[in-house]
Parts: structure tokens; sequence; C-alpha cells
């Protein structure tokens, strides 16, 4: 829509070139908009009906997220290389999860003497083709917000202490 929105401009229909240019934002939104909400429900079925359960409320599946690559608007940190934020929509998501995850479970632990750890699977790697990305983009990130964590290859699993506040 975009290109033919320029077209229209370049031959000199203005006002039509500026309702497509529109109207090709508007949609462009809405994709994003629906995107969001597909990840968040496959994310929220393969890590947890329940939020509370202790089943899985120290554990969370990354690896099964397969939203449309594509760019959305969140808190990102900016510790990531260009290289893993141009990467797809889908790291975006993790890292979003994770670090929601993350800040409830330090929050609900903070008054606890117990070590806690989340299990955060983001799979080995096995299926992909081409070079790793979620998994080198998690280890950034929970190196750079300063996170204790150990790789555990065989599982494709992330160990990360949950802080404590002070």
């Amino acid at each position: 829509m975009r290109e033919q929105a320029q077209r229209l401009y370049l031959n000199g229909y203005d006002r039509e070139a500026k309702e497509l240019r529109k109207e090709a934002a508007e949609l462009s939104e809405r994709l994003r908009v629906l995107n969001w909400k597909a990840a968040r429900h496959i994310f929220n079925h393969n890590n947890y009906s329940d939020p509370n359960s202790k089943n899985n409320k120290f554990s969370i599946d990354l690896h099964g997220l397969h939203a449309r690559e594509g760019k959305y608007t969140i808190a990102f940190p900016s510790c990531l290389t260009s290289f893993y934020l141009a990467k797809s929509f889908t790291l975006h998501l993790a890292i979003a999860f994770l670090k929601e995850r993350l800040d409830i479970l330090t929050k609900e632990t903070s008054q606890s003497i117990e070590t806690h750890y989340l299990d955060v699977i983001v799979g080995r790697g096995t299926h992909q083709e081409g070079s790793l990305v979620l998994q080198p983009a998690v280890q950034e990130w929970l190196t750079a917000e300063r996170y204790q964590f150990k790789w555990l290859p065989r599982y494709g699993t992330f160990q990360v202490q949950v802080k404590r506040k002070r």
C-alpha cells in the first residue's frame, strides 16, 4: 500500500496518496496489536493457565512463540545489540515476557530468605536454521540486567537467580 501511495504521489494524486498512506498506517498498527495479542495468548497457553500454580511459577517457556517478524514498540532494553533488535518481533516479546515474570517473582519472593530460581526455556536450537538468536539475546539481556544465571545446554534452559529487593 505504501508503494501504491508513493506512485500516486509521484503521479500528482496528492490527496489520494495521503489517504492511502493513512489507511496503510492504520492497518499496520492493527496488525501489530493483533500480533501482540496472539503472542500473549500463545505465551499464556504455553506457560500457565493459573499464574499462581507452583508447577510453573518458576519456569517460563519462551521458545514456543511464533509471532510474525516486525517491529513493536515496547520498553526494550538498550543493552541488546542492533543485531538482536533487527531479528524479530518474537525476540521483543520473549524479553518482555521474561522481564514481566522476573519482576513478579522479585516482588513475591522479596521477603523470603530462600534463594529462588526461574528456569527460562529458550530451546537448544536443534531445529534452528542458521545461527541461534533467542539464546544469545536472552543471555545478553540477563547479563546487562545483572542477573546471576547459568546455562544448561542439555535442556536449552537458563537457570536465573531471582533478585532480592533491597
